[in-house]
């Protein structure tokens, strides 16, 4: 039901546009008339306390079948990763929301998201947001592993659940500057 209701929004976006709660930052970008938003994140295991280096979005504490699909999605496995449940973060996304007149992305006033992979450990926004005050948010969706049938058909799948993060954050945004979000910690496995 999830993925239809998803597939559904991709296919009311128009060719060449972002889907509906992305931010359309491509489309407006212009460094005289939008500034931009910086954010670096790492995860940390809540649960046995252990900040994870920069770019590892993954863990999986029991050796992972190569030939499974959780494999190819995380290559972070065994020794790596002990005394965890397994997590996978593929996408993080900065939630903005234009607070106030003039505030917005390319005249979209309303919430929305840009997102990046988690291995990267970092977001550059394009100098898309209109001058004014944002609430700025970094979320993360949390898949868990699941073997339905053995280990050979292990994957990591996405059931609603979020990385634990900071709230949001209210900055001023002008135009040909970079608003800094600090180091963001996103924290799986919550007690």
């Amino acid at each position: 039901m999830r993925l239809a209701a998803v597939l559904l929004l991709l296919a009311c976006a128009a060719p060449g546009e972002p889907p509906p709660d992305e931010c359309p930052c491509a489309q407006v970008a212009d460094a005289r008339t939008g500034g931009a938003v910086v954010v670096r994140w790492r995860v940390q295991d809540a649960r046995v306390g252990r900040l994870f280096a920069r770019s590892q979005c993954c863990c999986a504490p029991e050796e992972l079948d190569p030939a499974s699909e959780a494999a190819r999605q995380c290559p972070d496995s065994g020794s790596r990763c002990p005394d965890a449940p397994a997590w996978l973060i593929e996408q993080v996304r900065l939630r903005v929301v234009p607070l106030g007149p003039g505030a917005g992305v390319g005249g979209r006033t309303g919430p929305c998201f840009i997102s990046a992979p988690c291995i990267d450990a970092e977001l550059t926004t394009d100098f898309c947001l209109a001058a004014g005050e944002y609430e700025l948010q970094l979320v993360a969706p949390v898949a868990r592993l699941w073997q339905p049938g053995g280990a050979s058909l292990a994957r990591f799948v996405f059931d609603g659940l979020q990385a634990r993060s900071p709230p949001a954050m209210r900055r001023r945004v002008v135009p040909g500057h970079i608003v800094n979000l600090d180091a963001i910690v996103l924290g799986v496995n919550e007690p």
